[in-house]
């Protein structure tokens, strides 16, 4: 007898819920004339009023933000008050908080916030891409279309990868997020990532850090080979094997002037790369030549720049040249 008790339908439920009269007793009960067993929904009520029969307020943003029958659409949602305030919104559209087969319109996420567009080789890329979708109770996932194989997405959105000292960019970035609707509904976030070069990457791409930070250093010729680490990554060479990179014959223009051409990486807009001239090995009183840069192959991660002597080798009888790497601000 008790038993039968606890599975009485009470019309005032149905006016405690915010477009309440819309399912009637269904919004609690498998019958949609009331009484007998309870769907999900009713179930939950049932726990929230402790099975009382008095009409114990059970309607509130908590219960709201649920997904009792696990459709997919928050209890909320489905009677048109997502915030559980009691004051429906006008003209929502109102669905079965209880039946999984009584659906709200799914509607597609919505990415938020933008991505970080710059990945430097040799240091992690990390960035945490982000959606929102209009169902608040759905479960979102994230997968990557399209981009470099360094490159990973998570599941939960986290785009992360160290490019190489061979991945060259800018390459195209695509991910997109799906949501567990039905039918799910989906979302692209499309961007151009330069992959550009800085020295602290392109250290940890050659030097065991930080215990070859000595040895990593800027003016340090970890090979021998009479370069210093600086110009092994102006030039693209490895500091830890001894070579020297393919000069070019010097020349002079037709004023005389010595004219000098020498390949350097164009993917560290910081980079610059100068020629010292002098009369003598001492160096005591240096020129610096003028530059002039072309790029034959855009895109190659590689410039030319040609140097030309301010004086023309008949002002002077002899002329030293040194190269100097530096960064500018």
């Amino acid at each position: 007898m008790a038993s039968a008790v606890g599975l009485v339908a009470r019309d005032f439920r149905v006016n405690q819920l915010p477009n309440g009269r819309v399912f009637g007793c269904a919004n609690c009960h498998i019958s949609p004339s009331g009484g007998g067993a309870r769907n999900p929904f009713g179930n939950r009520v049932f726990q929230i009023i402790g099975g009382s029969s008095a009409p114990v307020p059970f309607w509130g943003p908590g219960l709201a933000a649920e997904d009792s029958d696990g459709d997919g659409y928050c209890n909320g949602e489905e009677l048109g008050d997502p915030d559980g305030d009691g004051q429906p919104l006008p003209g929502a559209m109102v669905s079965n908080p209880g039946s999984a087969s009584s659906r709200q319109t799914n509607a597609a996420p919505v990415f938020v916030g933008a991505p970080l567009t710059e990945a430097v080789k040799g240091l992690p890329y990390e960035f945490q891409a982000t959606a929102v979708d209009p169902n608040a109770c759905q479960g979102l996932a994230f997968v990557k279309v399209e981009g470099p194989t360094w490159l990973t997405v998570s599941t939960q959105g986290l785009v992360t990868g160290v490019p190489s000292e061979g991945d060259a960019g800018p390459v195209t970035v695509t991910v997109e997020v799906r949501d567990n609707g039905s039918p799910a509904q989906s979302a692209r976030l499309t961007w151009t990532l330069q992959v550009v070069s800085r020295f602290e990457g392109w250290q940890r791409l050659h030097f065991a850090l930080p215990g070859e930070a000595a040895l990593a250093a800027p003016e340090a010729d970890a090979d021998g080979d009479g370069l210093s680490n600086a110009a092994e990554y102006a030039m693209g060479t490895d500091p830890r094997r001894p070579n020297l990179p393919l000069w070019a014959v010097p020349g002079f223009d037709p004023e005389g002037r010595l004219t000098w051409s020498v390949q350097v990486r164009d993917d560290d807009p910081q980079l610059v790369v100068d020629l010292e001239l002098s009369p003598d090995l001492t160096f005591g009183s240096v020129t610096v030549a003028e530059r002039l840069v072309s790029d034959p192959v855009p895109w190659d991660g590689w410039k030319i720049v040609t140097f030309r002597d301010t004086r023309s080798r008949l002002e002077v009888p002899a002329r030293f040249g040194r190269l100097r790497v530096r960064w500018s601000p």
